[in-house]
């Protein structure tokens, strides 16, 4: 059996729209002939899922906060690692400093926080929360399952002080993954790596495992999968850490079936 581990922004969606019809129909194929799916994403589960839902995508199971939490068709959780509270309420801090927008998921919704303004973010768009304090919010003592943040600019140099500051003061708890122009702090010890070793310890280790993505959070999951697959676009150092690139998802999957 072969699992498919597939990356969600800039790989199946881009934009919030599918990258090509071609990539629902032959999911469905690959389903058809006795194979697995996984998104592999950065999303929490509410914000993957409002993607699966608007698209349609078939699937076996999320890998969400790029590894930290993996759920399976039904929603069962099989796998789920936290940020302690008061590491991460000093990570969500420390990025409300440097002047960033910051998102953390509660687990039920995903929250945001830039210049005062408190609003929603769904993984499908975001609106202003006049009635809701991101500080009491976030200071209610609940473990974090991930935290986030990009620049106005779209830039990665504040991210990338971030990033080092975590690994210096909260390495033993937490780890920054740039991811495009989004810094992702998850709990340490996972990755969409992780994430793929998981499911395939679940099927004791028998899976043939394909991975496909855009982004510098993928290159991990390349490390971990039998076949890592990226895109012709991409940036140079992504495509050092992939063995194939294509277009299209459909074309890894044709590549899956075809051997």
């Amino acid at each position: 059996m072969k699992l498919l581990s597939s990356d969600m922004d800039g790989t199946i969606i881009e934009h919030q729209s599918v990258r090509s019809s071609q990539d629902a129909q032959m999911l469905h194929r690959l389903r058809e002939a006795g194979h697995l799916i996984a998104f592999n994403t950065g999303r929490n589960e509410q914000e993957a899922k409002a993607v699966v839902d608007a698209h349609n995508f078939i699937y076996d199971y999320l890998i969400l906060n790029n590894g930290g939490h993996i759920v399976d068709q039904y929603g069962n959780t099989l796998f789920k690692k936290v940020i302690p509270y008061e590491i991460g309420k000093d990570i969500i801090e420390l990025c409300i400093k440097s002047g960033v927008h910051v998102f953390f998921y509660t687990g039920e919704r995903t929250l945001g926080f830039h210049k005062g303004v408190t609003y929603l973010h769904t993984g499908m768009g975001q609106s202003i929360l006049e009635d809701v304090d991101f500080v009491e919010e976030y200071s209610k003592g609940n473990d974090f399952y991930i935290i986030a943040c990009h620049q106005d600019n779209n830039e990665v140099d504040l991210l990338t002080e971030i990033q080092n500051q975590v690994k210096a003061m909260y390495g033993e708890f937490a780890n920054g993954c740039l991811n495009t122009c989004y810094l992702d702090i998850t709990p340490i010890g996972c990755t969409k790596g992780t994430g793929v070793d998981v499911i395939n310890q679940l099927h004791n280790n028998t899976l043939v495992t394909y991975g496909v993505g855009d982004s510098f959070n993928d290159i991990d999951m390349f490390k971990h999968v039998d076949h890592a697959f990226t895109f012709h676009g991409v940036d140079d150092q992504i495509k050092l850490h992939a063995s194939h690139q294509v277009e299209y998802v459909y074309e890894v999957i044709e590549k899956i079936l075809g051997e």
